[in-house]
């Protein structure tokens, strides 16, 4: 997907109204708890948030990111970064980790078993790669199934690591629990566009569709709210 304006305050506006990053940054700091000399890849680098919690415990970290606008925020962060999708980057060092977080949604499901084993087969002996995807006990994949015209049964976390497992490699899974909040409904729908971006129908019926949603099923004390669990399942050769 590429990111025009509209797009990019949709998802700066996304990121204001979640932990999610909070959470993925402890979960990255908590599995490293000691610097590592070595490389760690960012796969779908974004603007590079994350890529520098990845710099706090790697010597060096490698970044690639498809998205122009995107990249040039994480080119300035990365000690290496290239402006490419997964499918078409060589992977020719050998990393000691690579992040994956939320960017297999932008590849064709029938290829994530090999891109996945791709990025695996680029790891060092005892390297590790994380995956992170929506957990589909949380709020926001019930909301993603009511709203995304695509099958979300492939996309579950269990499914993934079935399939990872039955080609050889070693999973775990561990559930980060962020979260998703707005005081008002307008603020709320706005998190709801930017999640439906690729949503087929018209502005006007998209808006009432998701402030009737919301009403119907993420009021809270202080406003709306949706749990956004997310599955970082750890990957490793056997």
């Amino acid at each position: 997907m590429d990111y025009n304006a509209k797009q990019e305050r949709l998802f700066e506006h996304f990121l204001k109204h979640t932990d999610e990053r909070k959470h993925i940054k402890k979960f990255i700091l908590e599995s490293f708890p000691q610097p590592v000399d070595g490389w760690a890849l960012d796969v779908g680098a974004g603007n590079g948030d994350l890529t520098t919690a990845l710099k706090q415990r790697f010597s060096a970290v490698e970044a690639i990111e498809p998205n122009p606008r995107l990249f040039k925020s994480c080119c300035g962060v990365a000690d290496s970064a290239t402006q490419v999708k997964l499918e078409d980057f060589p992977l020719q060092r050998k990393y000691s980790f690579a992040l994956l977080s939320h960017m297999l949604y932008y590849v064709d499901n029938r290829c994530w078993i090999e891109q996945i084993k791709r990025v695996a087969n680029a790891l060092e002996e005892n390297g590790c790669a994380t995956i992170i995807i929506v957990d589909e006990n949380s709020d926001l994949f019930k909301f993603n199934q009511a709203f995304l015209s695509r099958d979300f049964n492939y996309l579950t976390p269990s499914a993934l690591c079935n399939g990872l497992e039955a080609e050889g490699l070693v999973t775990n899974v561990t559930v980060l629990k962020p979260s998703i909040s707005a005081a008002t409904l307008e603020c709320m729908t706005k998190i709801g566009e930017f999640l439906t971006l690729n949503y087929g129908n018209t502005q006007q019926r998209l808006r009432c569709a998701l402030e009737a949603y919301f009403e119907a099923n993420c009021k809270a004390p202080h406003g709306y709210a949706m749990s956004n669990e997310q599955a970082a399942i750890t990957v490793r050769r056997a």
